[in-house]
């Protein structure tokens, strides 16, 4: 059972966030900690366990106004994404990319086709060799494509 979780981002430039979870065996009722970082939770999916924990990484990042996000933008797991690979996609080089607070342009993102928004795409996503990438083809196409 799964008392409490924090999340806490690494900063602005730097890896994806870690969680901390206090665990609770309700068999034998003892204590412990589980410590997830650098997105492991994507690897706890493939052994049944993600589904308990995946409620508490709902929880607001420490610091956060809202769901788990990077850059101010929506964090997508592993596990949503394998929910509905069609409806996430990489895109490259398009001219409307959203500034990160660094005040940099990134070169791609994730972008969700059903809310028609960029979003964070984990690096077990982007890894994914399901997820479509899409290179901008329109006018102000980059030449690094």
């Amino acid at each position: 059972m799964v008392d409490a979780s924090l999340r806490f981002d690494s900063g602005i430039d730097a890896g994806d966030a870690s969680h901390i979870f206090a665990i609770t065996d309700r068999s034998t009722n003892r204590r412990g900690l589980l410590i997830e970082a650098f997105d492991v939770f994507d690897e706890l999916h493939k052994r049944g366990s993600a589904r308990r924990l995946e409620a508490c990484l709902a929880e607001p990042a420490i610091g956060a106004s809202d769901v788990p996000s990077r850059n101010g933008l929506r964090k997508i797991y592993k596990i949503e994404f394998d929910d509905d690979t069609e409806r996430f996609v990489l895109r490259i080089g398009y001219p409307d990319f959203p500034k990160r607070r660094s005040g940099r342009t990134a070169t791609m993102l994730g972008f969700d086709t059903a809310e028609q928004s960029y979003v964070w795409l984990v690096p077990s996503v982007v890894r994914d060799a399901r997820l479509a990438r899409v290179p901008y083809h329109g006018e102000f196409a980059t030449d690094d494509e």
